[in-house]
């Protein structure tokens, strides 16, 4: 059984359906309500995390009665958020029935940190658009108007979510990744008919966002499907563990005929967009935008702070810190000029510079998608 607390401390979300199975027994009312608690808050877990499969690789409990997650991601499509919004609607209603139940401590924690994330859940589901990333622990920090951007979206994500968190450790992990890779273009394609909806409700991305994202896409298209990390990230992996198998040209083929397809079609659906984009960015543009934008806040700040409020807090903030860095550039006799002008300074002083070991061929920082 899932350690309800250790899944707390990976997301504010533990969500389930509540179980009233057979009769009272000689146990008081009270220690009856408490296995009823407990009980639905253990199958919450498991309901949230089958909605979510790639949430429980990142928990790493993707194991035993849990392995068939291993092999699966969250479904991307308009059905699947569909599905995943009643749930949690009817879990939510089960859930407030136990609202009268006496519980206290770690129990009353969990319980309410439950409740408040399926509400504020219950209360994305609303918006017809975007992703609603509430529930799943892996991307909780990831809800967004858009689709697919180029941050977020299955291209922009699950590349390194292959290669970092899903284990490559026997012949079934092996297996896995292939199911995955399957499920990755499926939902790549998913996102482009999403995009194509999305903009019929008037919610498309900015240009410069549309513009970020296809110089991804189109980077990773031009080079020879061989030479993707979504290939070698399984085969040397497998090399490395003595995993026998052809998974090299195995995960070649998903990629040449499944997610290389899904993502040109996808570089093609977002340069139709582009075609009719503008520069505007700010979320007052999208259908019920000044609701959404309150949601994002709470969603991202559990407050109920307004906008105007989180602004003038980040100013003040902003002040602070700035205040701060004046005191310890002077310290470092940057005294002229204003606080960005003198930190640029302080990036060219030789006195914080590390010599170029190798003045033949320097450094160079680069972002890649594997």
């Amino acid at each position: 059984m899932i350690d309800r607390r250790s899944f707390l401390a990976g997301s504010v979300s533990i969500a389930g359906l509540a179980a009233f199975a057979g009769p009272v027994s000689a146990k008081s009312k009270e220690d009856h309500r408490k296995d009823s608690l407990g009980h639905t808050l253990d199958s919450v877990a498991e309901l949230i995390l089958k909605e979510y499969p790639d949430q429980a690789t990142f928990l790493g409990v993707d194991t035993g009665a849990r392995a068939g997650l291993h092999t699966r991601l969250h479904d991307r499509s308009l059905d699947g958020i569909a599905d995943r919004n009643a749930g949690c609607a009817e879990r939510l209603k089960k859930l407030k029935l136990l609202e009268a139940s006496p519980m206290s401590g770690s129990d009353a924690i969990t319980y309410k940190a439950t409740v408040y994330a399926h509400e504020l859940a219950h209360e994305g589901a609303k918006f017809a658009y975007g992703d609603n990333m509430v529930l799943n622990a892996w991307q909780a920090d990831a809800n967004s108007p858009y689709a697919c951007s180029q941050s977020s979206g299955s291209f922009a994500t699950i590349p390194d979510f292959l290669d970092t968190q899903h284990k490559i450790e026997a012949t079934s992990d092996c297996e896995a990744y292939l199911s995955r890779l399957s499920a990755m273009a499926r939902n790549i394609a998913a996102e482009t008919d999403r995009l194509r909806h999305d903009a019929g409700l008037g919610v498309t991305a900015p240009d410069f966002i549309l513009d970020l994202t296809l110089k991804q896409q189109k980077a990773y298209l031009a080079k020879p499907v061989a030479q993707w990390g979504l290939i070698s990230s399984l085969s040397k992996r497998a090399a490395e563990k003595n995993i026998a198998g052809d998974w090299e040209s195995r995960a070649r083929a998903i990629c040449e005929k499944e997610v290389g397809p899904a993502l040109s079609a996808q570089a093609a659906a977002l340069k139709a967009l582009r075609a009719k984009a503008n520069s505007d960015a700010g979320c007052w543009k999208l259908p019920d935008g000044e609701a959404f934008y309150s949601w994002l806040l709470r969603a991202g700040t559990t407050t109920s702070m307004k906008a105007e409020e989180v602004h003038a807090l980040g100013l003040e903030k902003v002040k602070e810190i700035t205040a701060r860095m004046d005191g310890l550039l002077k310290a470092q006799g940057l005294t002229q000029g204003t606080v960005g002008e003198r930190m640029t300074a302080l990036g060219k002083d030789q006195r914080f510079i590390y010599p170029d070991p190798t003045p033949a061929a320097p450094i160079s920082w680069t972002i890649s998608i594997r």
